[in-house]
């Protein structure tokens, strides 16, 4: 096992969880990169794309962002991924601030960790000439340009490029080719199960289970008294139109991607991301724990 440390210098303060993640994995006889400057002679520090390239299993020390900010990068590559938790609520994380860490990294040694494959979300953007638009046709063939495809863990959100509390946007959003509803709202949201804690539960989405094999179609501040989340079966693809002309963006998993799209598709990748789990906690306990954490921290 090669591993990488992976860490947010604004939440490990002097890199003090990393020297002490780096020390014991070192000791413990394991090849280990960093992309911090810990100054360990035995643990060399490169650049965080390039670390990528060396490693077979990632160590994210920090919160849900700092995973969620390489995911895309470890699924491409196969990597495995442990999160410690150096944030404040962190429902990807598997290793808290308070746990004894020698105790809990005890399970790489012993080889008696199980991994959890969540599914991620391959986003597509186009570009629809007026002829093809005009014609509703989600099927638009020479009338659309591919602009780039993306990948996600927890969501993607077609959202103004801009905060304007003066324009909404206006979009249709299919289920394959099945209409689910226009909506003028100021983005839209498509989820996984393991976003469902993430900005869609903020939102006003309901909570799922990490594996069951669902979507969550979430509209963001919708004018309209309609629009509820919609769940749908996770083989469907979803399409959404942009339905006016105004200048959007794609946020997938916090990043923003500018292009002059105005049709996305959505759909469950081949890819998963392979969390490594040495906690045997089940998901509604610690979701006890972490929603009770997240309503008392402010």
């Amino acid at each position: 096992m090669i591993i990488g440390l992976y860490t947010n210098k604004y939440k490990d303060k002097g890199y003090k969880r990393t020297r002490e993640v780096a020390n014991f994995l070192f000791k413990a006889g394991f090849t280990v990169f960093t992309d911090s400057p810990i100054k360990n002679k035995n643990v060399p520090t490169l650049k965080a794309l390039d670390m990528l390239d060396k490693i077979d299993t990632l160590i994210s020390i920090g919160g849900d962002g700092t995973l969620l900010s390489v995911a895309d990068h470890l699924a491409k590559r196969g990597i495995k991924v442990l999160a410690i938790n150096e944030g404040d609520v962190g429902f990807l994380t598997d290793i808290e601030k308070s746990d004894d860490i020698a105790k809990a990294l005890q399970a790489l040694i012993n080889n008696t960790f199980t991994i959890e494959k969540r599914k991620m979300l391959d986003i597509s953007l186009y570009k629809i000439g007026e002829i093809c638009k005009n014609n509703k046709s989600l099927n638009s063939g020479e009338c659309e340009q591919f602009l780039g495809s993306y990948l996600a863990l927890n969501e993607a959100v077609i959202a103004k490029y801009k905060a304007s509390y003066e324009k909404i946007i206006r979009l249709s959003v299919y289920a394959d080719e099945h209409l689910v509803d226009t909506y003028h709202a100021d983005g839209f949201m498509v989820s996984t199960p393991t976003g469902s804690t993430a900005y869609s539960l903020s939102a006003g989405g309901p909570i799922l289970e990490p594996f069951v094999d669902l979507l969550l179609l979430v509209a963001i501040n919708a004018h309209s008294l309609r629009s509820k989340p919609v769940i749908v079966n996770d083989a469907r693809k979803i399409t959404i139109l942009i339905e006016d002309q105004k200048d959007v963006c794609l946020i997938h998993d916090g990043k923003k991607s500018k292009s002059y799209f105005n049709k996305a598709v959505i759909k469950v990748s081949n890819h998963t991301l392979d969390f490594i789990k040495i906690d045997n906690t089940n998901f509604f306990d610690k979701l006890k724990t972490k929603l009770q954490k997240w309503s008392t921290q402010y």
